[in-house]
């Protein structure tokens, strides 16, 4: 991919190479629209559109580390969409699976009915990683505690970070709630 080529090519491209590799064809969307900027209509619009060439090798590079290495693609973009708000994340932390949003969506229909008739309610999310399920309940359910918990610091850091990007009212603490007393070979 040496000369100027127009988004479809580069997506085209892109997809085919994906393909090649057994990855999702639809990351090269996701990191196409990272790199150009823009949103998912924006750049459906902008097909004929020439790729400036700094933004090609970016892109080129990025999809082929996710195909050769299986680093998840928004590790490589520093962020995911959750629950329409966009959140921070590294390597430190899992990407939450599209599940994960319908969970949160029958979570907070159920947990309204409960802070109706006892708004002093307490959620308390363990493992947090990114803070993703701690800040929405927080931000979607803003008459209620929310405590989280991680076992990694550097997970926590990402959880702070994405709770004070959305202005998430959350306590944090680092602790092993859970031990184990197996012994390996036994």
């Amino acid at each position: 991919m040496e000369n100027i080529q127009k988004q479809y090519e580069v997506l085209n491209w892109a997809s085919f190479f994906l393909k090649e590799h057994h990855c999702e064809e639809n990351a090269a969307q996701m990191l196409l629209q990272h790199y150009l900027g823009v949103t998912r209509a924006q750049l459906f619009a902008r097909m004929q559109d020439p790729v400036p060439l700094e933004v090609m090798q970016q892109f080129e590079r990025a999809v082929r580390q996710h195909a050769e290495t299986g680093i998840p693609v928004q590790h490589l973009m520093g962020y995911t969409e959750f629950y329409g708000r966009r959140f921070s994340v590294n390597e430190a932390v899992l990407i939450p699976r599209q599940e994960t949003e319908e969970l949160i969506y029958h979570a907070i229909s159920y947990l309204k009915g409960i802070v109706a008739h006892h708004p002093s309610c307490t959620i308390v999310d363990v493992g947090t990683g990114s803070g993703i399920i701690a800040i929405t309940l927080a931000l979607e359910l803003p008459q209620t505690t929310v405590f989280a918990t991680d076992i990694s610091g550097a997970a926590l850091e990402m959880a702070k970070k994405n709770a004070e990007q959305h202005g998430a009212d959350i306590t944090f603490f680092t602790r092993k709630l859970f031990r184990t007393n197996c012994k390996s070979g036994h």
